[in-house]
């Protein structure tokens, strides 16, 4: 089936949100439907701009990134027409729709300083005009569009392919509030994908293991970054976005992709799943156990892990001492009252 769309360009304050978005169906208040010649009413905008607001929606990170650099029209809305002449409503982009509803607002009541070039990004909107006189046939190919990008999805972005565009930007000279705004990332994210680029790229660099760097460790980085006593011991600098000692981390290539024994044999990784690298801060507790791993190239991180024994607790021998020599000393000066 083909679908007939047609560009052009509408003025901001002709294009309406979505009252029946499906998006909606699963927020708590069940909706009615609300007929197309009621879309353009100022009560029914109200309610359809408050919905899409919901935190859950993440219309904040849009609006964070619009404000910085204005309203991109790569990916663009799709509309159809309103009953009434020159006005449509969207019935794919309803997000991007309501953050710039949402940041026009704001900057109308002084919440908001836009930029003359923001403000001017924002007056008018290359649409995607959805052309099908049917009306029934319309709302099918409405929601067939709805499908393909919101259930099998436009393929996103890998996560190392995320961090390369964050990395690029902090090359750049960008700060990180300022990424964080064009990405639309919370900087927690933009922290993660961050070290886990330099991480993978200081093993690229390396000369034993660089050719088996594979984009799929990122997560196993992602992992290792996660844990101070693992990152800590790596001697991880967010200064310099490197592990600092070259001996253990040479040693974790080599249980991440494989190493030869000393007769020259080739063997496996220790480490496989991402998830594997959770057991390392228990077995570092045991001094031994960890040893034998580090040492003995054929002895999995499963059986290691299982022989390790978590350190004791220790004794608070001070508190012990004070409490006998203070009640030793009490004891004394009772038994001399006394005599």
């Amino acid at each position: 089936m083909e679908t007939p769309l047609r560009e052009i360009k509408v003025a901001i304050e002709n294009l309406y949100l979505d009252p029946n978005n499906p998006r909606f169906t699963d927020l708590q208040d069940k909706l009615q439907p609300v007929p197309q010649d009621r879309v353009v009413e100022a009560g029914v905008q109200e309610g359809a701009l408050t919905r899409i607001l919901n935190e859950r929606f993440e219309v904040k990170q849009l609006k964070d990134s619009i404000r910085t650099i204005g309203f991109l029209t790569i990916d663009r809305l799709v509309v159809t027409p309103l009953p009434q002449d020159g006005k449509f409503v969207v019935i794919e982009g309803n997000r991007r729709l309501g953050a710039v509803k949402s940041l026009l607002e704001d900057h109308r009541n002084g919440q908001e300083d836009l930029g003359p070039e923001i403000l001017l990004s924002l007056q008018s909107i290359s649409v995607l005009l959805l052309e099908e006189c049917d009306s029934a046939k319309r709302e099918h190919m409405a929601r067939v569009l709805q499908g393909v990008r919101h259930v099998s999805g436009i393929r996103p972005w890998g996560p190392y392919q995320q961090a390369q565009i964050v990395a690029m930007m902090i090359d750049d000279g960008r700060g990180m509030v300022e990424i964080c705004e064009i990405l639309g990332l919370p900087k927690r994210r933009i922290n993660i994908l961050r070290r886990c680029y330099y991480a993978l790229e200081q093993m690229r660099e390396d000369d034993d293991y660089g050719d088996q760097v594979k984009p799929s460790l990122f997560s196993t980085f992602d992992e290792i970054l996660k844990l101070p006593k693992v990152r800590d011991w790596l001697e991880w600098t967010d200064e310099q976005n490197t592990f600092l000692n070259e001996e253990r981390r040479k040693l974790l290539y080599s249980w991440l992709v494989g190493s030869e024994d000393d007769n020259g044999q080739r063997q496996p990784a220790k480490i496989v799943d991402p998830k594997e690298i959770r057991k390392l801060p228990q077995l570092m507790a045991d001094e031994i156990q960890f040893k034998r791993f580090s040492e003995s190239p054929a002895l999995g991180l499963d059986e290691a892990s299982a022989g390790a024994v978590a350190p004791k607790p220790g004794i608070q021998w001070q508190s012990h001492l004070r409490s006998f020599c203070c009640g030793k000393f009490w004891d004394e000066r009772r038994t001399t009252a006394l005599v």
